[in-house]
């Protein structure tokens, strides 16, 4: 799921809750309903890296990723400055932690066994779909989060 709808969620959550504790827990479980969701994703191959535990980057795949978060970026700081909540913000951060942890496989801590296990948790509950269905999934959700949010 592209990283701007997970932050939408997120600072759907954290504009209509006034509890971090449960907006932070709220965001968190918001990205990975949504990623249960069928829908195409940027990121590395999943079944290769269901198979051998190795992610493979490619020069398409990291610049989709580096464009995703340059919109993502820039949605939270129009919808903040619109809005003036840090709770906004506070959900968006949340709901992009996991992805934002997953990052972490390009350090050392990706021979960590208990990160390899939520990265095994993480792919494996990833629905992708092909391009067309998965890319009408995240249209139809960012629409309705849009709609939610104004």
């Amino acid at each position: 799921m592209f990283w701007f709808i997970h932050a939408l969620l997120g600072g759907i959550i954290g504009t209509h809750f006034h509890s971090i504790f449960f907006i932070a827990v709220a965001a968190l479980i918001s990205h990975f309903i949504l990623d249960m969701l069928p829908h195409w994703g940027i990121g590395f191959d999943i079944d290769y890296f269901k198979e051998f535990y190795e992610a493979k980057i490619t020069k398409n795949i990291f610049f989709f990723a580096l464009f995703d978060a340059f919109i993502t970026l820039l949605l939270l700081f129009i919808f903040y400055h619109e809005l003036h909540s840090k709770l906004f913000i506070l959900g968006a951060f949340f709901s992009l932690l996991p992805d934002l942890v997953s990052l972490c496989y390009f350090t050392r801590i990706k021979n960590r066994k208990n990160y390899r296990r939520y990265l095994k948790f993480h792919s494996r509950i990833q629905k992708e779909a092909d391009f067309m269905f998965g890319m009408l999934t995240q249209i139809v959700i960012l629409i309705i989060l849009l709609y939610v949010l104004l």
